[in-house]
């Protein structure tokens, strides 16, 4: 309702005004008692972020949007998980029947509203790097069986989708890492749609270690024969290495082999000694995840027998 949007408008513009930009998870977590049904209204907020104002409505601006989406994440947070901020309460507490129920009819809920609607939300958003990050950190807080019991697998693809067009837009390494993780919350084994994100981002991962591997080798002979590396063929490079390198951090990308091709770029960087910085950092920190991951696998392995 009307009302409605603009009680979230002024939660907004308070926000705002009172400065409060770092401590958006304290204001929510301060009026969750007393105007829990404003801050649930979760209907009413992604109207706000994707319908046309009504006449004589002034829209929301891009600050506005922007504070709008982080006070939005921060109540499904509080609904999801049922606790306050760090440092506000004692704590984990065991939470009475009433409770639990309350907070699985939320899940209920805002998984079957954003399921639906967080694509959408990402494509308005898309280029906007502190949007997207907020927006992308939704569905670790789903109810996953529901895109199966709800029929809900074709907004799964669109989701997949828009990451996928995220991840080739942008070299934040927020947003690339909130991709990253938005793919871990997806990857359950437990649920049916396991087969369908991992492939999403098999396909996505295959992409990037194949331009990788073709724009590094043009990028290496350069670097061989002496010549000042192309700025574009380095920026190329770079970006793509970046984003393979915030993926694998939750990921184990041992298949595509990164390692061999970052210890090339590193040696060769070693014996010609003009290597751009920023390409030489990701490239020690891909393989820095190279080595944790297979690590890893050893200790697995070591605890088996």
């Amino acid at each position: 309702t009307l009302f409605r949007s603009n009680l979230v408008k002024t939660l907004v513009f308070f926000f705002l005004e009172s400065e409060l930009h770092e401590h958006a998870a304290y204001l929510v977590d301060s009026m969750w008692d007393c105007a829990t049904d404003l801050l649930k209204d979760w209907e009413c907020m992604n109207s706000l972020l994707l319908e046309d104002p009504l006449n004589g409505e002034e829209p929301l601006t891009d600050k506005q949007e922007t504070a709008l989406i982080e006070i939005m994440l921060c109540t499904i947070r509080q609904a999801a998980e049922c606790h306050p901020p760090i440092g506000r309460g004692t704590g984990k507490r065991v939470l009475t029947a009433k409770e639990k129920k309350a907070q699985w009819d939320d899940r209920t809920r805002l998984t079957e509203l954003f399921a639906v609607s967080l694509p959408q939300l990402l494509a308005k958003y898309s280029v906007d790097a502190e949007k997207v990050t907020n927006l992308l950190q939704l569905p670790q807080y789903f109810d996953l069986e529901i895109y199966t019991t709800g029929r809900l697998e074709k907004h799964l693809d669109a989701l997949l989708r828009q990451i996928r067009d995220i991840v080739q837009k942008h070299t934040d390494t927020d947003v690339l890492e909130a991709c990253s993780k938005t793919y871990h919350a997806l990857s359950n084994e437990e649920f049916t749609i396991f087969n369908r994100v991992d492939i999403a981002k098999s396909q996505l991962i295959d992409e990037l270690a194949d331009k990788f591997n073709r724009l590094l080798e043009d990028f290496l002979q350069e670097v061989c024969n002496g010549e000042d590396p192309d700025e574009d063929d380095a920026y190329q490079v770079l970006s793509t290495l970046k984003r393979i390198t915030a993926f694998h951090n939750a990921h184990d990308l041992s298949r595509w082999d990164m390692f061999g091709s970052n210890y090339k770029l590193l040696k060769i960087g070693i014996e010609n000694g003009d290597m751009p910085e920023q390409i030489v950092t990701h490239a020690l920190q891909c393989t820095h995840y190279v080595i944790l991951w297979q690590l890893a696998k050893i200790s697995e392995r070591s605890e088996e027998h």
